[in-house]
């Protein structure tokens, strides 16, 4: 006569943590979908079937028959500035020589 209803189970945090689970799954898979599309269609619309021709660019003679000399080319030196090579002379050799073998 008094018959009360039959209490329902409550659901938990698992349930509830399934649930919004797969809506982000959902979410993403689709934003992942639409993201291809807009790609494909940017492929399309900014991509060409053929390739441009590129303009033939033909060298200035005087730029290949033009080669620095050797002494005119930088050398790095031991201070780390750059200097040109220098033609020793027999002479400037000589004394080169004799003031090495004085500090000795």
């Amino acid at each position: 006569m008094n018959e009360q209803p039959p209490v329902k189970k409550p659901r938990g945090c698992f349930f509830y943590g399934c649930i919004s689970a797969i809506a982000l799954l959902l979410l993403m898979l689709g934003g992942l979908f639409l993201g291809y599309l807009s790609f494909r269609k940017m492929l399309i619309n900014y991509t060409d079937t053929k390739p441009l021709p590129l303009p033939v660019v033909h060298p200035r003679p005087q730029r290949h028959l033009t080669v620095p000399r050797v002494a005119q080319i930088p050398r790095r030196s031991k201070r780390g500035l750059y200097t040109y090579r220098r033609k020793w002379s027999a002479t400037s050799v000589r004394r080169r020589a004799f003031s090495l073998t004085r500090r000795l």
